[in-house]
């Protein structure tokens, strides 16, 4: 997948992965997801989610270290609404969300 689908984005130091409304159009229908609970330590570059479609699937790799704070378990159900964040990581290093926020 050449343009990322994925969004990055800092709400109260806190750092929000959402989707593009295009990853539908890209994997089909969202079958199945492999994704990290509440509580999950992760490390920057570690394989955290994995999205399985109808027509392809979605790995995401851990964009910084940190905690998981929160999963919307509601994904599959609402990412045709919209609300597609996936869930929220308090980073490690909180100078590491610096590079994700908007000017």
């Amino acid at each position: 997948m050449s343009d990322p689908i994925e969004i990055l984005s800092v709400e109260e130091d806190v750092l929000v992965l959402s989707f593009d409304k295009r990853l539908l159009a890209q994997i089909g229908d969202i079958e199945d997801l492999d994704f990290p609970e509440e509580g999950d330590e992760i490390s920057q570059g570690d394989e955290i989610v994995t999205i399985f479609g109808s027509d392809d699937d979605l790995v995401i790799h851990a964009p910084i270290s940190g905690l998981i704070l929160e999963v919307n378990e509601a994904f599959p159900q609402e990412v045709a609404k919209g609300k597609t964040w996936l869930f929220k990581i308090e980073a490690n290093e909180p100078e590491d969300l610096f590079k994700f926020e908007e000017d």
